[in-house]
């Protein structure tokens, strides 16, 4: 389950457009967290650029001063609770996990457009909490949770219970409504020997409502068999956003394992891709997220 007492937001200095400000706000209000800022300013030199140390100490000390400057205004009308930490660096994944780490984070959040798919692959592995992504700025009235459709091993069904315990949590606590969305595995690619297409149709059929109806079975305990589902044959990285788009999400829950893991729902680069293409926010949670609620 999230810990909301303490939530961190990651800045990036100079820019007007801060997603992750406005949603770390609708945050701090829902929840009553305690919102910690982090401006990790950068030096001139490209994001991880190694630089001679004396350059590298004396842009440091320039660039900091600015971000200081820059973040005093920034958070002229911040809630009172709000902390601070500016610190010049040119390693930002590195800075940002050990300040996620020095501050007992229960989220992080981010603005989408300001991560790079391979920082979220550095990232998603090592952060000790989960992570949001913001690219509206503002609390969510439509979450839908992101499901596996085959529920095969326990991997599978751990990271359903993590997105289907958060989706119900946080649609009490935000008052939204919620959405389940799967992408199921299609039985003509699972089974190509199949070579009657007649057969093949009627076998879909039978599969995909066998999904629809797991799926509920496993939504029901969570108070959740009552949420519409949006469910498509095909692959999640093309579907989902496609689903997206089609239940009008405001943001996603979505469950994953680290890259390395053999069985998992999101393989590969999945996840990292379909969180940089989403037109939502997206929560990413990890089986770590998750304890029996019984």
């Amino acid at each position: 389950m999230l810990s909301l007492e303490n939530l961190l937001v990651v800045l990036v200095d100079g820019r007007d457009a801060q997603p992750a400000w406005g949603s770390a706000l609708a945050w701090g209000v829902a929840t009553g967290a305690r919102i910690h800022v982090f401006l990790p300013v950068t030096t001139s030199a490209p994001r991880g650029l190694e630089l001679e140390p004396g350059l590298q100490a004396a842009a440091e000390q320039g660039a900091g001063q600015d971000g200081v400057r820059w973040l005093d205004s920034w958070l002229c009308d911040a809630p009172a609770n709000t902390t601070r930490t500016i610190r010049a660096t040119g390693k930002w994944c590195e800075a940002v996990l050990h300040e996620a780490r020095r501050q007992e984070a229960g989220l992080l959040v981010l603005s989408a457009d300001a991560v790079t798919s391979k920082e979220l692959h550095q990232l998603l592995p090592q952060l000790p909490c989960p992570l949001y992504l913001a690219r509206r700025g503002k609390a969510p009235l439509r979450l839908a949770g992101a499901l596996a459709a085959a529920v095969e091993d326990a991997t599978h069904k751990l990271l359903n219970e993590v997105v289907l315990e958060h989706l119900a949590m946080l649609a009490r606590q935000w008052q939204a409504e919620p959405v389940l969305l799967s992408a199921m595995p299609n039985p003509a690619e699972l089974i190509p020997l199949m070579g009657d297409t007649y057969i093949v149709g009627d076998v879909t059929g039978e599969v995909e409502q066998g999904y629809r109806q797991s799926i509920a079975a496993q939504a029901k305990p969570m108070g959740l068999d009552q949420a519409p589902l949006l469910a498509q044959l095909g692959r999640p990285d093309l579907v989902i956003p496609l689903l997206v788009k089609e239940g009008n999400i405001d943001c996603l829950l979505l469950g994953m394992v680290p890259r390395q893991a053999l069985a998992a729902f999101w393989l590969g680069s999945t996840a990292e891709d379909l969180l940089l293409h989403i037109d939502c926010d997206a929560l990413v949670l990890r089986p770590q997220d998750y304890y029996d609620p019984s």
